[in-house]
C-alpha cells in the first residue's frame, strides 16, 4: 500500500526540477514517484526539464518498462524517464545527480544496512550540488522534537492524528523480519555515519516527511 503514497506536495520540488535536474529514484518501483513529480510538477516547455532515473532490481524494471510503455512511452523514447537495474547495496553508477530520492525503502532495512546505502549514496553526490531525500513517515514525538517541525499550542507538537499512519505502520512493523520505524534522532545517526546531516525535514501530504541530506561538508558550508 506504501507505492500508493505518491502525493509529492509539501517539498519545494518546484526550484528543483529546473535546468535539466537528475533525479534517481533508488528502489523506485514501477517509478510511481517520478510520475507523480511529471504530472505535478509540468516544465513549462512540456515537463521535460528533468530527467528522471528509476533503479531496482531486473524483475521490478521489467515491470516497470511495461507500465511506462502503456502510461508515457513518450517519456521513455525521449529519455526523460530511465529505467535501469541497479542494487542499492553496490556503488551507484549516477554521479553527481541534484536529487537522490529514497521512498518507502528505509523501512525495511536494519541500522547497518542503511548505513552501506546511504554511504554509496554519499560517493556518488556531488559537493554543493546533490541532496538526498528520504520519503518516509518519521516517529514524531507528542512533547516534539527540534529537529522536527512542531506543531503549535494547543495543538500535540506531533500534530496528534496526522502521526497516526506513522504509528500504524509501526506496529506492522514489529512482526517484519527486518522492519523498523525510527525517529528522525534514530535516522540522524544512520545518516552520520554515512557521512551525510540531515538539513531539514519537510511534512508533507501523503509521504507524511521528507527528510532533505547534504553531504556533511555542505550542511557545515550552510549553517
Amino acid at each position: 500500500y506504501l507505492h500508493g503514497l505518491t502525493d509529492v506536495g509539501g517539498y519545494p520540488w518546484e526550484s528543483t526540477l529546473r535546468n535539466g535536474a537528475v533525479v534517481v529514484d533508488v528502489g523506485g518501483g514501477l517509478g510511481s514517484s517520478i510520475q507523480a513529480l511529471r504530472a505535478n510538477f509540468p516544465d513549462r516547455r512540456g515537463r521535460d526539464d528533468f530527467v528522471g532515473i528509476v533503479q531496482d532490481q531486473p524483475g521490478m524494471i521489467e515491470h516497470a518498462t511495461a507500465h511506462w510503455q502503456k502510461t508515457d512511452p513518450e517519456a521513455l523514447a525521449t529519455g526523460a524517464v530511465k529505467l535501469t537495474v541497479h542494487d542499492f547495496f553496490h556503488e551507484n553508477p549516477v554521479k553527481g545527480a541534484d536529487v537522490y530520492w529514497f521512498r518507502s525503502v528505509i523501512v525495511d532495512w536494519q541500522d547497518d544496512d542503511l548505513t552501506k546505502m546511504f554511504t554509496h549514496i554519499r560517493n556518488a553526490m556531488a559537493p554543493g550540488k546533490s541532496r538526498l531525500l528520504i520519503g518516509e513517515y518519521i516517529m514524531h514525538p507528542t512533547c516534539g522534537d527540534a529537529l522536527l517541525p512542531n506543531a503549535p499550542s494547543p495543538l500535540l507538537k506531533n500534530y496528534g492524528e496526522f502521526q497516526a499512519m506513522g504509528l500504524i505502520s509501526g506496529f506492522i512493523l514489529t512482526v517484519s523480519p527486518n522492519g523498523v520505524q525510527r525517529t528522525v534522532r534514530d535516522l540522524s545517526k544512520v545518516v552520520e555515519a554515512a557521512g551525510l546531516k540531515i538539513v531539514k525535514v519537510w511534512i508533507c501530504r501523503g509521504l507524511g516527511h521528507v527528510i532533505e541530506c547534504r553531504l556533511k561538508e555542505d550542511a557545515v558550508a550552510a549553517a
